[in-house]
């Protein structure tokens, strides 16, 4: 299954309100970045599977995925 990046963040905190807001739209999502020790300094993605792309993105009222 491939997954895409529809949330960068530098704030942990920020992601998982992200995260929370597609899984109440009933999309699975996760944070790669979940565990890691030092995510301010390595980024925090948001990542949903391809197919939910489309949704995932008109629940964040995004244009286009981050870079």
């Amino acid at each position: 299954m491939d997954f895409v990046t529809v949330h960068k963040t530098r704030d942990p905190i920020d992601a998982e309100l992200v995260k929370n807001q597609l899984e109440q739209a009933e999309i699975g999502a996760f944070i790669p970045e979940a565990n890691s020790p030092m995510p301010v300094l390595s980024g925090v993605r948001v990542q949903v599977a391809e197919a939910d792309k489309d949704r995932a993105m008109e629940v964040l009222g995004l244009d286009e995925l981050p870079k």
